[in-house]
Order: C-alpha cells, then structure tokens, then sequence
C-alpha cells in the first residue's frame, strides 16, 4: 500500500479544508496518478487480473478521464462482517461518514404518462452514507420542485421504495455491495446526498463492480463525471453504524 495519510491520523470538519485535510487529498491524487501509470490498485493488483465487473467500471472512468483521481481497492471477503470503522480503514477514508453506497429507488405510483416529464423519475439512482438513511418525504419533496410548467406535481403521485437486489442488478449490472453509477447498464438520473457534499476533505468511498472491490473518489469529480443532481434527500442515522 501507499503512504498516503491514515484515517486515523485525520479529523473530518465541516466548513474550510484544514492544512492536513488539503494536504490528504493531495496525497491522495498524487498517489491515484501513480496508480493510474501504473495501471494497479491501491493493493498492486495488475488491471489485466480485475474481475469484468471492475474492469467495466473502469472502462467508464477512463472514458471520463477520472483515471487519475480514482483509486480502486481489493478487499477482503469478510469485508463486510467487519465494523464500519475496520472497514473505513481497510479503504483508507478519514472516518465513517465518507462511506457510502449507491441504491436504486423506484417510484411505485409512476405512470406512463409522465414519460414525457423527464424530471419526474421513475427510477433514481442515489448516493448516500452508511451513517445516514434516505428519507422517503425529502426526496419526495425534492423531486416534487422540479416543477413542470410553474406546476408543482401532485404528492399523491410519488412513493419511492428501495428495489429489490434482483431487479438492482437488472438495472445496473451489478449484485448487492458492488453497486457503481460508473459502468452501470441503465443509464439512471443520480441524485447525491447533500451531506456528502459538505465533507472534508471532500472523499468517499464506493461500489467498483464487484463485492470484493471499492472506489475511492474526490466528491467533485463523482459529481461532474455523472452529473450527479446534489439534493437534501437523507437524514442521519441515530445510532452508530457500527
């Protein structure tokens, strides 16, 4: 592994980037950049031996040119039995708040004749913590302002429910724990958690495709390479993921 800064060694404040958050994310993409050359992940796996799953998610990055800022990270397969705050380690993010997932949510009540308002989805990919939760009203309300026309669109007509992991491989290509926005099969308006947006340093943790793999990105570069709809959709946790 790199010698860019541990988790351990770093505190995550809201507002201005202290001088050791600005100096973890350059070392961070000073180390991603040399990741890319030399076509590895964090662990020194050769690209040529990543799963297909991984290697489609890289595909799209590259097509992005976020190559550089990207670091992909094979992980144990007992990943997932550990704490979250053994696993925020393992990535090699500052704390458990800049761990997340991407989950698929469908609007029950959609019909087809909304198809032709293309702000009123009827599937939606969002980014968010694992110390938070999607509230269904918020994102509700937060679809519902797209108005059509000066029009708001009746509440009567939204209930958004998480799929389930068959239809969320149908959709993206990939199973439970591997979820990536990047090289997904259905191309899904993404809405980004605000809260993410207001980390610092402003990086997270993700899918790459396969269960065993995860993404570490900068927020910034996730939401301008899918430009990602940034909204107050989640509400935090209120115990400890752990």
């Amino acid at each position: 592994m790199s010698d860019v800064q541990t988790s351990q060694d770093l505190q995550t404040t809201n507002g201005t980037a202290t001088p050791c958050e600005n100096q973890y994310m350059l070392d961070f993409l000073e180390n991603s950049e040399k990741l890319a050359k030399d076509k590895s992940s964090y662990d020194g796996e050769k690209e040529d031996e990543w799963p297909v799953e991984v290697i489609k998610v890289l595909k799209h990055i590259n097509e992005l040119d976020l190559r550089g800022a990207s670091r992909f990270v094979k992980v144990e397969s007992d990943y997932y039995s550990w704490p979250l705050s053994v696993r925020t380690k393992r990535v090699n993010v500052p704390n458990t708040f800049h761990m997340t997932k991407c989950v698929i949510m469908e609007n029950k009540r959609w019909k087809e004749e909304f198809k032709e308002d293309l702000n009123n989805f009827k599937m939606v990919c969002i980014f968010v913590q694992y110390e938070a939760s999607i509230d269904c009203s918020k994102l509700t309300d937060f679809i519902r302002s797209f108005k059509t026309d000066g029009k708001p669109r009746s509440k009567k007509n939204f209930n958004f429910r998480l799929v389930n992991p068959e239809l969320t491989k149908e959709l993206t290509g990939f199973d439970k724990f591997g979820v990536s926005p990047f090289g997904s099969t259905t191309a899904l308006p993404i809405i980004m958690s605000k809260a993410i947006t207001e980390l610092n340093p402003p990086i997270i943790s993700l899918g790459a495709g396969h269960p065993d793999w995860k993404l570490v990105m900068p927020v910034d570069k996730i939401i301008s390479g899918l430009n990602c709809i940034v909204g107050d959709v989640s509400i935090p946790k209120p115990e400890s993921s752990e």
